[in-house]
């Protein structure tokens, strides 16, 4: 079918028409396109860290540490699902969620970190009363860490005890980098990406509805 455009022209009302035509077509377009770009799984992304204590680092070797990837088929919400970590590596933080915290992610560990202490093993550790708890998030030694975001491919260091700063420094640099690796990896626990998302559910996605 031909569509003489010289012949709309001379008609304001049908040129009306066909320009309303031609924006809901390229809207459709746009929707469709995006429909199937559109990162459909949620969040997904990693940050490492180390925790010490005077001079042992965390290894956090139990089980009960790691998310379980059966985990995700459950209908309950777990706030571990958000940040977590799992597959018994214990130095990457996966989190499925833009507004987890550092604090969210110690909670799920089982621990409670304030912006003065911490309370792990069922021991409190208090900054200045047998040692000072520092906080180094990229390089920097900042004063509070428990209600800020987690972002991609941060680094974090906690460290309990007297460490000066040069021990500081060389443990922050003993913290392997894998967060950007793992940022291009499939993650078998990412909860959301682990079911099948419908063409008319990415739909409803780029459209912001339910």
């Amino acid at each position: 079918m031909r569509i003489d455009i010289s012949e709309i022209s001379k008609n304001p009302k049908k040129l009306v028409l066909f320009a309303m035509i031609c924006a809901l077509l390229g809207a459709v377009w746009f929707v469709m396109v995006r429909a199937v770009l559109i990162d459909a799984s949620g969040p997904h992304f990693h940050a490492n860290f180390a925790l010490y204590f005077g001079d042992e680092k965390e290894a956090f070797e139990e089980g009960i540490y790691y998310e379980e990837v059966a985990s995700c088929g459950s209908d309950v919400i777990d706030p571990k699902t958000r940040v977590h970590l799992h597959d018994f590596v214990s130095d990457v933080v996966h989190v499925h969620d833009v507004r987890a915290t550092w604090g969210n992610f110690f909670e799920n560990l089982g621990f409670t970190l304030g912006n003065n202490v911490l309370y792990a093993h069922t021991n409190t550790y208090v900054d200045g009363e047998a040692g000072k708890l520092v906080f180094m998030l990229n390089g920097k030694v900042v004063q509070s860490i428990a209600n800020r975001p987690i972002e991609s491919e941060d680094t974090l260091l906690i460290s309990y005890g007297d460490a000066t700063s040069d021990v500081l420094d060389a443990r922050y640099q003993q913290i392997v980098q894998s967060a950007a690796e793992y940022n291009q990896k499939a993650d078998p626990s990412a909860c959301s990406g682990s079911q099948t998302v419908g063409y008319w559910d990415r739909i409803k996605l780029v459209l912001g509805v339910e």
